[in-house]
């Protein structure tokens, strides 16, 4: 079980390094839950993927994920990775800036049924924020 749900998670990040979201879909429980770094839910499939895989990838066309760590109990799967790109799109409410971020991030992922049912995302925005010189510090 721990290895097929390990291989799992892998397959999902990598389908979103190569923007291969049917892949990402077509692992989704049909109540899954996307809760991002802002606390904020989406629920159901397409508002999920928005929320929790479109979005990043159109903020940050070229990013790339790199999973450091990836610790599984039961049915939940903790996973940390680092993320890098340059912000071109729109991401979290701001315009493009052009500049490269990263962050490390903290994924929590509860599956359901063999599928993808809620995901979590901890991230340090603010540090992203500053990366990208919408916030001063």
């Amino acid at each position: 079980m721990a290895d097929d749900l390990r291989e799992t998670v892998t397959r999902l990040f990598n389908a979103m390094n190569d923007k291969d979201f049917e892949t990402v879909r077509s692992q989704l429980h049909p109540d899954y839950i996307y809760i991002g770094p802002d606390g904020q839910e989406a629920r159901g499939i397409e508002a999920g993927l928005t929320a929790g895989w479109v979005e990043h990838s159109e903020g940050f066309p070229d990013m790339s994920i790199e999973i450091k760590n990836m610790y599984v109990a039961g049915e939940t799967v903790v996973t940390e990775f680092s993320f890098s790109g340059t912000h071109t799109g729109t991401w979290a409410g701001v315009d493009p800036t052009g500049k490269k971020a990263g962050a490390d991030v903290c994924n929590i992922m509860e599956f359901r049924d063999g599928k993808l049912s809620r995901e979590r995302d901890y991230l340090d925005t603010l540090g992203v924020f500053v990366q990208l010189g919408v916030v001063q510090m």
